[in-house]
């Protein structure tokens, strides 16, 4: 009996570290896939964080398989009181660390949602740190969630795109300067 418990134990711990492996190699190339796509957009315009500053409109979401085709563009809608277009004020690129409110990114929707930003080359990190909250529109949630799971930034011409983790028909924001 106790040999069959002993036996039933080391199963399940070799079950376990196998699982557990699988997710880490899976991570690993979600990761890979992230920095090549990372980096494709990068080869089409720049990470000047100094072209960040201003206000950018919210315009639509897009997919990138690779980083090199745009496909599935769907237009942002909003029809949110009182703002009449939505828009991405950006004061300064990063955040600095004594964090203002007046230096931090600035979600423009039905509420306000603020972020500090932090940059590394062509890599941003967006970390949501307070807002409004009344009656949250579905297009708001999902504009605060690409955001919030920004992980690389590239300007081309007049656009900011965005490319967020974790987005299965759509992983890239697209933004325009005002």
């Amino acid at each position: 009996m106790k040999k069959t418990v002993i036996f039933f134990i080391g199963l399940l711990a070799v079950i376990i570290i196998s699982f557990t492996g699988c997710k880490e190699e899976e991570n690993i190339e979600k990761d890979e896939i992230s920095e090549t796509i990372a980096a494709n957009l990068l080869k089409q315009g720049t990470a000047d964080p100094e072209l960040l500053l201003g206000e950018w409109s919210l315009i639509k979401f897009a997919y990138t398989p690779d980083g090199n085709e745009i496909s599935d563009r769907r237009i942002i809608s909003y029809n949110v009181q009182p703002i009449e277009h939505p828009y991405l004020r950006i004061p300064s690129a990063p955040t600095p660390i004594e964090n203002n409110l007046d230096d931090r990114w600035c979600l423009n929707y039905g509420n306000s949602i603020w972020y500090v930003c932090s940059l590394t080359d062509h890599l941003i990190k967006l970390e949501p740190c307070g807002s409004t909250y009344v009656g949250v529109p579905p297009e708001e949630t999902e504009v605060y969630g690409a955001l919030s799971r920004a992980y690389s930034f590239v300007i081309k011409g007049n656009e900011l795109l965005i490319y967020f983790k974790k987005g299965d028909d759509k992983n890239l924001l697209i933004l325009e300067k005002l």
